[in-house]
C-alpha cells in the first residue's frame, strides 16, 4: 500500500455546548473501500494521557459514505471542555493496515448562553 500523508496539522474550532457533526472528506487517491474499523478520539493535554473524553471507536458512532466520514457530536461531547485539545481520525483494517487521516487541535470556544 502506498504511503499518504494528510499534510499539516488542522485546527478544528466548535462552540462547546452546540451539536455539530464533523465532516472529512478523504481524497479519492485513498480508497475508503479495504478499511473496515475508522477512529476518532479527542483528548485534553499534550500528550493525550490525560481526560480522554470523546472517543468514536465504532462504525456505529459515525457514517462511512464512499470518501465522506461523518462523526456526530453531541451537546455533551463539548459541554464544560472549552480550550485547546487535540483530536485524531484514523482508517485500519485486520491486515494491519493504519492510516492517519488527520490529527490536530480541536478548539473549543465556551458558550455564553447556557441552556
Amino acid at each position: 500500500m502506498a504511503t499518504y500523508l494528510y499534510g499539516s496539522l488542522i485546527t478544528i474550532t466548535r462552540q462547546e455546548g452546540d451539536t455539530a457533526d464533523l465532516v472529512f472528506t478523504v481524497p479519492d487517491s485513498l480508497s475508503m473501500t479495504p478499511f473496515t474499523e475508522v477512529k476518532f478520539q479527542l483528548n485534553k493535554g499534550l500528550t493525550g494521557s490525560t481526560m480522554r473524553w470523546i472517543k468514536k471507536l465504532s462504525l456505529a458512532e459515525m457514517t462511512v459514505a464512499l470518501q465522506v466520514i461523518t462523526i456526530p457530536l453531541n451537546a455533551v461531547d463539548t459541554t464544560d471542555y472549552s480550550g485547546n485539545n487535540n483530536w485524531e481520525l484514523e482508517v485500519s483494517n485486520a491486515t494491519p493496515t493504519i492510516i492517519t487521516i488527520g490529527k490536530g487541535t480541536f478548539v473549543i470556544t465556551k458558550e455564553i448562553i447556557k441552556p
